[in-house]
């Protein structure tokens, strides 16, 4: 799809790879990024910095807890209201809680469901793209339950590509896996495991220029992008045992 003159939103986009995401779009010639995110004071600083950049009205930050189904289907509402559409969607909030791992699930695939499923209802067409990760498709050890959600969040959205709502309305569907990237939740999460930070991490912008890839690219639907480091990038392979669609 032509990303000039969409209006898009990228939750998590306050920082991380959701602003990068929120910039590259931006700089592809997107009309409006919104940025949903729960952080309100790293949210207005980064609308400001946005709009500093590309113009007055080019970032809009609305606070929205994307575990709360109202409040994020508000947001929605508010942009289509304010913009007349929606094109680009990108669930991309996400945590990497050790101890409380209710939280992590509610974020990274719960929210990543919340939104998607919000996105097909009122989105007319467009793309819709998840963030999950490698450690979705190769286990991480030091991280079940992280690793479990991102997994989750692969096989939601291989299965909602072929689903009746999405083929009706023409919305693509598709994932980033990106291996271990500079954010503040990966360092978070590292801090105890000095031998892991030892690894070089990826910039953020690897990550959103792989994002407008997907976005461009109109053949692909329900793929999954797999970001192994700044060199190495490819579509997955996976093993298929059969495809079950709707009759």
């Amino acid at each position: 799809m032509i990303i000039k003159g969409a209006v898009a939103m990228v939750t998590g986009g306050a920082r991380g790879i959701g602003y990068a995401f929120c910039e590259e779009l931006l700089k592809k010639g997107a009309k409006v990024v919104v940025l949903i995110d729960v952080l309100t004071g790293e949210g207005t600083d980064a609308q400001a910095s946005l709009q500093a950049e590309y113009g007055p009205g080019s970032a809009v930050f609305i606070e929205c807890d994307v575990t709360k189904n109202e409040d994020l289907k508000s947001a929605m509402n508010t942009v289509i209201k304010e913009h007349g559409k929606l094109d680009i969607l990108c669930n991309n909030a996400g945590v990497a809680h050790q101890t409380d791992w209710e939280k992590t699930l509610n974020v990274n695939l719960g929210g990543v469901i919340r939104g998607t499923k919000l996105g097909l209802e009122l989105m007319s067409s467009g793309a819709i793209i998840n963030t999950a990760s490698a450690a979705g498709i190769a286990p991480w050890g030091i991280g079940p339950v992280y690793s479990a959600t991102k997994s989750g969040v692969i096989g939601f959205t291989r299965a909602t590509a072929i689903s009746q709502e999405a083929v009706e309305k023409g919305i693509r569907v598709n994932c980033l896996c990106p291996g271990a990237t500079d954010t503040p939740v990966i360092r978070k999460a590292m801090e105890n495991l000095p031998i892991v930070l030892k690894k070089p991490l990826m910039r953020t912008e690897v990550i959103a220029k792989a994002l407008i890839q997907l976005i461009a690219n109109d053949s692909k639907n329900g793929e999954a992008l797999v970001i192994l480091d700044e060199q190495t990038s490819g579509y997955h392979q996976f093993n298929e045992l059969g495809v079950f669609k709707p009759n």
